[in-house]
């Protein structure tokens, strides 16, 4: 566990149950809480503290073009609150993902693929505290560019 923040802690509020949602809180970030109890006749002293997190969710609706553009696949994604960057991952086959490019936007246009090849893209949400799990995978291919500046004899 790191250690307790220096200062003293401030006031989130108060519960009558033994649990207390803390939010909204920055996913992965280690926020500290301390506890006193309360009654009529007044509140004890702080407990000690204990550490918790949330977790960065994992990026959805994952969709990766299927032949809408000739020099590229274009993967998108819900943006996810909290993150501020995502890790790209491509695939040839499902489950062989290898990392590609990170992206500060919730899509990314991946321009060195084969026309016509099926790939499988995975995403996974960043911030400067940690990150959530790789998302499941779409796939999507490129179009062929239709040939042009030909001619023929007569």
């Amino acid at each position: 566990m790191a250690a307790a923040p220096e200062g003293p802690p401030g006031y989130l509020g108060q519960t009558s149950s033994l649990l207390y949602d803390a939010n909204p809180a920055t996913p992965e970030k280690p926020y500290y809480f301390w506890v006193t109890a309360c009654n009529e006749y007044g509140c004890s002293n702080f407990s000690t503290y204990n550490a918790g997190y949330r977790e960065m969710p994992t990026p959805e609706g994952v969709i990766a073009s299927d032949g809408t553009y000739t020099s590229k696949i274009r993967a998108n994604w819900n943006p996810i609150s909290g993150a501020t960057y995502y890790k790209v991952y491509r695939a040839t086959s499902p489950g062989s993902q290898a990392y590609l490019a990170d992206s500060s936007d919730a899509y990314y246009d991946d321009t060195n693929t084969i026309p016509g090849r099926t790939y499988y893209y995975y995403i996974q949400a960043y911030n400067s505290y940690g990150s959530g799990l790789q998302s499941a995978y779409d796939s999507g291919w490129r179009e062929m560019a239709v040939p042009t500046g030909f001619s023929a004899s007569d």
